[in-house]
């Protein structure tokens, strides 16, 4: 019948939704065979994973080998694709001979659209020569220099061959680079700050191993704070960490650096500037010693400034550079007169000094006939009155400590404050100042108790 025939599943305000017997037995039997599928089919699949894992080694090895073949073949296009040859590098065990590369280049900046001709530059640190300090004009190509020799040793330890004439390094455990900072404005870090953590990093972790690649460290605070930073910074990687590094700065004044530290040398980026256009011209060949200029007012000219702006720039430039070559002058006066001063002492006291190094006979002579007269007893008489002033001040301070009780110390040191401090003027040497008003020393300004 039709009412044993039809079942009821569900009845809505607007609809009735009924099944039939054979219906419902066909659902149960698409049921059974979906399940049965399923079955079938995962049982295939861990078939197929069992089979495939026995070869997960080969496959291993042939995914390796596939990296190391698309690396190398990316390594021979380059070098072919580039403008001129690349090299083979010749790694040398120990660090004896040194980093050399013979007409360097940067392996980017030669296939750059536009570019005619990159100028290559050579390369040499050793333990003799382990710090480069590199000065020049602004864009005048520092710090593509620095880079360009940091990625030819990357890319001569990963195996490719390097854009040079020729390539000689040893193997560096290390390469690190301080090049370019920004803030973090998220956690709080100021480029200087940024730049501050990098460089503590780098010299916690430099050793004779690495090569170090920093271009112009504390360029982000005060000059006198910058440059005493880099200064320090430098002078501790090449006397304590010992380490090759390429240092580029715009503070001239590094480079008296080599004066003080065995194994740091100079070097400079040139350039050209037309006297009658004040035109700059930047050359980017390397070249030894250091210079004194980094035209950023010409360089200011390019980017577009107003010509009156520029103009005050150079002027005010200009002023302040005078106002610095006057204090040098004074500073070195000052410096003269001390050592003639001392070489006059040391004549009446001892004899004649001893001749220095490479000082001219003649302008030792000229010192001596400056010395006599007048200028030679008023020495003679200054030198005597601070060793007779000497000791005073030191028969006064023995009195002091093995004179009375040990609790009347105090007391006895204040009462004596007056005599000590005259007695010390006295026979201090002269001061700077002394030396800057006029190179003589005049002498206590208060008599001496005796």
């Amino acid at each position: 019948s039709s009412r044993g025939r039809y079942h009821q599943v569900r009845l809505n305000k607007s609809e009735l939704i009924f099944t039939t017997s054979e219906l419902r037995g066909l659902c149960r039997e698409f049921k059974d065979v979906a399940e049965a599928y399923a079955a079938m089919q995962n049982s295939l699949v861990e078939k197929a994973l069992l089979v495939a894992a026995s070869y997960w080694p080969a496959v291993e090895k042939l995914a390796e080998l596939l990296g190391m073949l698309d690396v190398l073949g990316a390594f021979a296009a380059a070098a072919n694709a580039a403008p001129m040859p690349y090299v083979r590098p010749q790694i040398v065990e120990g660090d004896a001979g040194g980093l050399v590369l013979k007409a360097s280049r940067h392996p980017l900046l030669e296939i750059q659209p536009g570019t005619s001709s990159f100028i290559a530059n050579d390369v040499h640190l050793d333990r003799e020569r382990r710090l480069a300090i590199i000065t020049g004009p602004n864009m005048g190509g520092k710090s593509t220099y620095i880079r360009q020799v940091a990625l030819t040793v990357l890319l001569a330890q990963i195996g490719s061959f390097v854009p040079c004439a020729s390539c000689q390094l040893p193997i560096f455990t290390q390469v690190i680079c301080r090049v370019g900072a920004s803030d973090i404005q998220l956690r709080g870090v100021s480029t200087f700050l940024a730049e501050m953590v990098e460089a503590a990093a780098i010299l916690r972790n430099a050793n004779k191993q690495s090569l170090v690649v920093i271009d112009e460290l504390g360029r982000g605070t005060s000059t006198y704070e910058g440059f005493g930073l880099a200064w320090a910074i430098a002078k501790h990687l090449a006397a304590e960490a010992k380490c090759l590094s390429l240092f580029a700065t715009h503070f001239h004044e590094m480079g008296q650096l080599c004066e003080e530290v065995p194994g740091v040398s100079n070097l400079h980026v040139s350039a050209a500037v037309n006297r009658d256009t004040q035109q700059l011209a930047f050359l980017y060949r390397l070249q030894s010693g250091c210079v004194d200029q980094s035209f950023g007012v010409h360089v200011a000219g390019f980017a577009g400034l107003p010509a009156t702006v520029v103009e005050r720039a150079r002027q005010k430039s200009a002023e302040l550079e005078a106002v610095e070559r006057g204090e040098q002058e004074r500073r070195e006066s000052g410096r003269r007169g001390a050592r003639k001063r001392s070489r006059s002492l040391e004549r009446d006291g001892g004899g004649a000094a001893p001749q220095r190094e490479g000082e001219p006979r003649e302008e030792r002579a000229e010192e001596r006939g400056e010395g006599e007269g007048g200028e030679r007893e008023q020495a003679r008489e200054e030198w005597r009155e601070r060793r007779r002033a000497f000791g005073k001040l030191t028969r006064c301070l023995k009195e002091l400590f093995e004179e009375g009780e040990a609790g009347d110390f105090v007391r006895r040191v204040t009462n004596a404050r007056e005599k000590i401090r005259q007695l010390k003027d006295a026979a201090a040497p002269p001061t700077w100042k002394e030396v800057q008003d006029g190179g003589r020393c005049p002498g206590p300004s208060v008599p001496v108790a005796a």
